[in-house]
């Protein structure tokens, strides 16, 4: 729709959907806190925990005397998936567990293309100052290689999402960006704010 002040022309909301979400699981409190929140308010259809087995090199004069690789790997993957149903069966919801080795951000960037997911949660890892750092660095690396949107879950409410911000630039994104705020009116009756910054200087 061109707009006779000049302005970027308005792009109709697309439509999204959740039917399906990826949620990183390292076993902090955080991101239990993450999935619990997702599989409540946010997810109507299956959440698929996905957890990354990354596993440091051993020094070489100790590669001789520890078991291989692949070994270490296949034990840390069932103690992983053990845990994964574990908590599954403690939440009410439709999970799917899923463990592989990698770094965390390509393994939950794989796992999400793979399923199909709609959707990434990410929850805040640890606390303190060594925790943003962590938020920082996992939240950024995950956004870098992710094949859908990304939610970092921060101090989530014991609701569904009440109001949201939709930031608008005028940019091919803007279309996204309402459609998602549309779906969460639709299906939370969450308010929707949009807003544009001007830079006047």
């Amino acid at each position: 729709v061109p707009d006779l002040a000049g302005r970027p022309p308005f792009r109709y909301p697309v439509y999204m959907r959740i039917d399906r979400v990826v949620v990183g699981m390292d076993f902090s409190e955080s991101a239990a806190s993450a999935a619990r929140w997702t599989a409540r308010y946010l997810a109507p259809g299956e959440v698929v925990l996905a957890h990354a087995v990354d596993l440091p090199q051993p020094p070489a004069f100790l590669r001789r005397v520890l078991p291989s690789g692949e070994e270490v790997a296949a034990l840390a993957i069932a103690e992983a998936d053990r845990r994964l149903h574990e908590f599954a069966g403690s939440v009410e919801g439709q999970f799917v567990c899923e463990s592989r080795t990698g770094t965390a951000p390509q393994v939950i960037a794989d796992i999400a293309k793979g399923r199909e997911a709609d959707l990434i949660v990410v929850g805040e890892h640890g606390s303190g100052r060594r925790g943003r750092s962590l938020l920082g660095t996992t939240a950024e690396r995950v956004l870098a290689c992710a094949p859908v949107p990304v939610l970092i879950a921060r101090e989530m409410p014991h609701a569904a999402p009440a109001a949201v911000l939709t930031p608008l630039d005028g940019s091919p994104t803007d279309g996204r960006v309402l459609g998602w705020g549309r779906l969460l009116h639709e299906r939370y009756g969450t308010r929707v704010v949009a807003c544009h910054a001007v830079d006047v200087m």
